[in-house]
């Protein structure tokens, strides 16, 4: 029976794969912070006596984007540092890992598709926290798979769909959104399910392509001002005739952080390597939009 560790099991992604169908002959552990702080090596270290798990899948991530900017230090305690332990604590157990990363190791400025093998120049803290998580990731434990996603939504925690639909329920009219940074938006119930493939793929094969970093966002590719529109688009019909958004470029939206303006992800080693292919965003809005109403509303 193979044992799964998951830690972050309170964010947007550790929910969804605690939320999973997985097969009966897995023993699944997914621990948010108050059962498990990745920051407490001892913590960890007593986990792995306790639980010995067969795989571990870290989404746990320090992923304040703008706090970043003024508390560097609690970002790489999270993002690099406990990466680092919880690595170490793998090879010493002899099971592999898969680690959650973002498109925010690109400075989104060469107007293409990202490949895993280009060159990575994070243009803010975050993404060079994460950064260095992956490069610690890779010098501790050779059996490691990153997934490298983009826009993370769901109906648990903080996310811009939820943004959108709370402008919505606050009677907003205008919406302003910055249609010069592009991505994939990705629901957290379509990268849940690829970490489950890739984690029966490693089951079943030993073949050594299967670890190494990988790419996995929506398509196509969006604007946060288009990806608004689709979100408005899948609400009840009220909402497309009352909330309007309005196209800005990022100057007119200034935030502590820089954003990548163009963080487009090439999918195609993954779909290759572990046959992921691209989700649509379409059927995860269905998903989670009634789940969102309902919880604001209520």
């Amino acid at each position: 029976m193979p044992t799964i560790l998951i830690t972050g099991g309170n964010g947007q992604l550790g929910k969804a794969l605690g939320e999973l169908d997985w097969p009966e002959d897995y023993q699944i552990f997914c621990y948010g912070r108050e059962q498990l702080d990745i920051g407490n090596n001892d913590e960890v270290r007593s986990i792995f006596r306790k639980i010995s798990p067969d795989l571990l899948i870290n989404a746990a991530a320090y992923t304040a984007v703008d706090k970043a900017e003024d508390e560097p230090e609690k970002a790489y305690a999270i993002n690099d540092i406990a990466v680092a332990n919880l690595g170490a604590a793998c090879m010493d157990n002899g099971n592999p890992m898969v680690h959650i990363s973002t498109d925010y190791v690109f400075s989104g400025e060469q107007h293409r598709a990202y490949k895993e093998e280009d060159v990575t120049d994070p243009c803010n803290v975050y993404g060079a926290s994460k950064l260095a998580g992956e490069k610690s990731l890779e010098q501790v434990l050779p059996e490691h798979v990153i997934v490298r996603t983009s826009g993370v939504f769901s109906d648990h925690g903080s996310n811009f769909v939820k943004a959108i639909i709370r402008a919505y329920l606050r009677n907003d009219k205008n919406l302003r959104v910055v249609n010069d940074q592009i991505c994939g938006p990705i629901w957290a119930g379509d990268l849940a399910r690829a970490v489950l493939r890739i984690a029966e793929n490693i089951r079943f094969s030993q073949s050594k392509e299967l670890w190494g970093t990988f790419h996995l966002s929506s398509a196509p590719a969006v604007s946060w001002f288009e990806f608004a529109c689709e979100i408005i688009e899948a609400l009840p019909l009220a909402a497309r005739n009352k909330l309007k958004v309005e196209p800005i470029p990022s100057s007119e939206y200034p935030t502590r952080a820089k954003r990548p303006g163009c963080s487009i992800f090439d999918c195609s080693k993954l779909d290759k390597i572990h046959g992921i292919g691209q989700p649509s965003r379409a059927q995860g809005l269905v998903e989670v939009i009634p789940v969102i109403l309902e919880e604001l509303v209520n």
